[in-house]
């Protein structure tokens, strides 16, 4: 087998196993939100730690102290800069309780904090560069099995911790307007994800054996017709 054959059979290995990881990871996390159960309304009370799966709770979206992650890392006040709503920007805001409203006060304790793109279509934070006021609200969405961005909610609570101590590592983050998919579908992309590492496996028994038969096929008549077959780069 060339040199040639084998790079463009590797080539095609590795982009068969970056799909089937990105499919099965996000296939398991589908399935297993799918399956975690009904949504958990915790009305007006604290989020346990340890929460996962679909929720909502009662609070008061503090949006006078949410802050804008950007994909390169970079945080600040929401409002405080001018914003693209197409950049890959998300907004962290803490929810506090819901008669914890008051923008001239620091909140008494978060009950959780909001991954969130909606602030950002708000003309107040991306033309007039001014945060909207905290307001009450139902806040539904999903904690855990892969939503949202971990690595910009750890930036966002950094933020915070260096700002003042409004959110700890504590309060779990809420992934808003998330919502469990259908099991079949989670199931689906799941069961690609394995076809592909299954393809993988077969694709790398199918050249250890073309090896070794060129190999065999060399080392006895190399003008066979059959042995030449397996000697060419014919897939």
């Amino acid at each position: 087998m060339s040199g040639r054959l084998l790079a463009t059979l590797c080539a095609m290995g590795l982009f068969i196993a970056v799909a089937s990881s990105f499919a099965v990871t996000a296939g398991l996390n589908e399935t297993r939100l799918s399956l975690s159960g009904p949504r958990k309304d915790f009305g007006t009370g604290l989020v346990p730690r340890g929460t996962q799966g679909w929720v909502s709770v009662f609070g008061c979206v503090r949006h006078d102290l949410a802050v804008v992650v950007t994909p390169g890392g970079e945080a600040f006040r929401l409002g405080s800069h001018s914003i693209d709503p197409d950049a890959g920007d998300r907004v962290f805001t803490p929810v506090t309780a819901h008669d914890d409203c008051d923008e001239d006060k620091p909140p008494q304790k978060t009950l959780a904090l909001i991954e969130d793109d909606d602030a950002l279509s708000n003309s107040l934070g991306r033309e007039l560069q001014v945060a909207p006021p905290p307001v009450p609200a139902m806040i539904d969405g999903v904690i855990g099995f892969g939503a949202g961005h971990p690595k910009m909610s750890v930036r966002a609570r950094l933020f915070f911790a260096q700002s003042g101590p409004i959110v700890g590592a504590v309060e779990p983050t809420i992934v808003k307007g998330r919502r469990p998919g259908l099991l079949w579908v989670g199931a689906t992309t799941l069961a690609a994800g394995v076809h592909g590492y299954i393809l993988i496996l077969l694709l790398v028994w199918w050249v250890r054996r073309r090896i070794a038969r060129a190999r065999n096929a060399e080392a006895h008549d190399p003008d066979d017709p059959e042995n030449q077959f397996f000697s060419s780069e014919t897939i």
